[in-house]
């Protein structure tokens, strides 16, 4: 318990800092965590459609989305064990297509191989909004957005119906973390 205030107490300065009044500059003078900070102060919970996706920054940015995030894979495990280290950065808009809002907390579980997954249930109305959303946006990448981070991009193969889902592939540990903070509101 220790441990995860001072996780909140360090996002929490963090995000102070990254409010702070300064130059605006199209220079690239910040650094990745000061970058990170900005936007998990920025990104609500939620699904959001990746507008294009790039190698670095900059290609991301070419899309004129008004955020990028980069996706690092650090919740996903991948089943030959490996993990993807080359980070993929995404263009987004700056307010979820869905937010991410659940009707309980969420549960940690283990599939039939032992692997973990996270299962969430939407509340009535996110639920609606993620059919609607999902129905729309057949073929297309979405990303979901946890703490400002995107945990997870799927490919739409279909609409999403019932609010009730699974993320799956949790790198170890990973299923916990998220969990944590969802409960937490982050």
């Amino acid at each position: 318990m220790d441990k995860i205030l001072r996780v909140i107490i360090l996002l929490s300065a963090l995000s102070l800092a990254a409010c702070q009044p300064g130059p605006v500059s199209e220079k690239k003078t910040e650094s990745k965590t000061q970058l990170k900070a900005q936007l998990k102060a920025a990104l609500a919970n939620g699904f959001y459609v990746v507008l294009g996706e790039g190698n670095t920054e900059d290609e991301a940015r070419a899309f004129k989305s008004e955020q990028v995030l980069i996706y690092e894979y650090k919740y996903h495990q991948y089943e030959d064990g490996e993990e993807k280290d080359t980070p993929v950065y995404l263009a987004l808009n700056s307010a979820p297509n869905v937010p991410l809002t659940l009707a309980e907390d969420p549960k940690t579980e283990t599939d039939k191989k032992g692997s973990p997954l996270l299962k969430l249930q939407l509340n009535e109305k996110a639920s609606e909004e993620l059919e609607r959303f999902t129905g729309k946006h057949l073929g297309k990448t979405v990303a979901i957005v946890i703490g400002g981070e995107v945990i997870s991009k799927h490919k739409v193969k279909a609409a999403i119906k019932g609010g009730r889902l699974q993320i799956t592939w949790c790198s170890a540990n990973a299923c916990e973390t998220l969990q944590l903070k969802l409960k937490q509101g982050h």
